[in-house]
C-alpha cells in the first residue's frame, strides 16, 4: 500500500487551471513502471519514486509511506516512510 504527500509551490493553482495540477495518473504510471524493476527494499522503492516525482520542477517536497499489509503475521502492516525535500 502506497501513501503518498506531493507538496508544491503553494501559489501554483492561482489560475484554476489543469495544466498547473500534479497529474496523479502520471504519479501512478511512474509507480508501476519502478514496482517492474528488480527491487528489494522498501527503502530503495520509496527513494526511486520520490526522485521520479522531482522531476517535476513544481514538486519541492514529498513524503511517501509503503506499507506491506501481510508480511508479518502478529502485525497488521509493515512499513517504511520518508520524508525528502528538493534542494
Amino acid at each position: 500500500m502506497f501513501n503518498l504527500k506531493i507538496f508544491t509551490n503553494e501559489n501554483l493553482y492561482q489560475d484554476n487551471s489543469l495544466n498547473e495540477i500534479i497529474d496523479y495518473d502520471q504519479i501512478i504510471k511512474i509507480i508501476k513502471k519502478i514496482l517492474n524493476e528488480d527491487i528489494n527494499f522498501l527503502e530503495t522503492l520509496s527513494e526511486k519514486i520520490i526522485d521520479k516525482i522531482f522531476d517535476d520542477q513544481r514538486v519541492n517536497k514529498v513524503k511517501i509511506r509503503i506499507e506491506k499489509t501481510q508480511a508479518v503475521k502478529e502485525c497488521e502492516s509493515v512499513g517504511y516512510e520518508i520524508t525528502k525535500t528538493k534542494v
